[in-house]
């Protein structure tokens, strides 16, 4: 059997965990708490894709993209040319801009879909228990059309998603559907000394499940700690 291609991320703790990266035809969602690096990782792989000279579909949903970010992680390359960046104002018109795919993807060849993040309109707007369930039900088709999209046209997919605690217990918000439509999922969690954080694989390989691994998040994006330490000699 043929290997599918991958994309790495350029997030080495991340692509160790994802078996080299992002795997075409295949979703694979990160969560965590806010500061853990979501952001990070997701403008790592996009300047990874522009470098090949690829095209990235990137949309924001917390209106945070931040250019000054990208160019502090990598100043020499331009990644304005490989880039739709879409920033909806509602979870529909989010919704909507899946809908318009096949034409955005028929003015030129998309490699990579970025959503950050996926669970941040749908959260502000959960506001009541009936619209809390009508939208699960949105949320939950949404995913299903990012699967078959991913799938049909061989993207490379990387969600993000914010996270809710519960009873002590940190969880990706609208958990179920992650897990159901998602290949791959990592947890990216905080850590108590020195900034150190881990990723944690929660979904994949069988044999690698819960594995974890320290990073830390440097000017340049994620490095692993061994990395760190070499840098420091």
């Amino acid at each position: 059997m043929d290997q599918k291609p991958i994309l790495p991320t350029a997030a080495l703790p991340i692509d160790r965990l994802l078996e080299g990266g992002l795997h075409t035809g295949e979703v694979t969602t990160v969560f965590g708490e806010a500061a853990t690096g979501k952001s990070t990782l997701a403008y790592q792989s996009l300047i990874n894709v522009a470098k090949m000279e690829h095209s990235t579909i990137y949309i924001d949903t917390e209106h945070k993209f931040n250019t000054r970010r990208i160019a502090q992680i990598d100043d020499k390359t331009d990644v304005s040319d490989f880039i739709a960046l879409f920033q909806p104002e509602t979870f529909t018109q989010q919704i909507q801009y899946l809908k318009n795919l096949k034409a955005l993807l028929n003015e030129r060849p998309f490699k990579l879909l970025i959503i950050d993040t996926i669970s941040n309109l749908y959260r502000l707007e959960s506001c009541s228990i009936e619209k809390s369930i009508a939208l699960r039900r949105l949320l939950e088709q949404h995913l299903a059309r990012i699967y078959c999209e991913t799938r049909r046209y061989s993207l490379f997919t990387l969600i993000l998603s914010q996270v809710r605690s519960f009873k002590g217990k940190t969880t990706p918000i609208g958990e179920d559907c992650l897990y159901a439509y998602s290949r791959k999922l990592v947890e990216l969690r905080k850590g108590l000394i020195n900034n150190k954080r881990f990723a944690i694989l929660r979904k994949g390989r069988s044999n690698m499940i819960d594995e974890s691994l320290p990073y830390v998040i440097t000017e340049k994006g994620f490095s692993s700690i061994n990395e760190i330490r070499l840098l420091s000699f």
